[in-house]
């Protein structure tokens, strides 16, 4: 697990991937933005206390693409692996009440990244997917609203 403090809030981010790659082919940078509201049921946010976070695998499963140079100059293979799942956001907070002590909320923000599977991949070959939480903030914008960024990598080994 990995653990760091940003402003006096305490991030931790687990690895729960079943598989690390060692040798890894190929991989994909993912980066994203969301706002969440405060559920209705919660009290309003004074202070963002800790965020922890983990990643959950569902499937990683091969597709046929064409085969050829992209307009980018990256080969195609005719192969790309879809790696799907979700990033799991706790956010523990005080409230403007803090009579209920830490409040607790959870988010789940799923994810599908295609990568192109290298050449040398045969329908024989295993490929095995890990995602690796690069960056992570939770920041407050107003008493009912967190805005969450996001950086991942996610890689695949063939």
């Amino acid at each position: 697990m990995t653990s760091y403090l940003n402003n006096l809030t305490q991030y931790n981010i687990r690895e729960d991937s079943i598989c690390i790659p060692t040798n890894v082919n190929t991989f994909k940078q993912l980066s994203g933005e969301y706002k969440f509201q405060i559920p209705c049921t919660s009290p309003d946010v004074s202070v963002i206390e800790k965020v922890i976070t983990s990643t959950e695998i569902i499937s990683t499963h091969l597709i046929k693409t064409p085969q050829g140079t992209s307009a980018d100059g990256q080969t195609l293979t005719g192969y790309k692996a879809v790696t799907v799942g979700n990033l799991k956001v706790t956010v523990q907070y005080d409230s403007f009440n803090s009579e209920g002590g830490l409040n607790v909320v959870n988010y789940l923000i799923p994810f599908s990244v295609p990568i192109v599977v290298p050449s040398f991949y045969s329908e024989y070959s295993n490929v095995f997917s890990s995602v690796d939480i690069e960056y992570l903030d939770v920041e407050l914008i107003d008493p009912r609203n967190l805005y969450i960024s996001v950086a991942m990598l996610v890689a695949v080994e063939v």
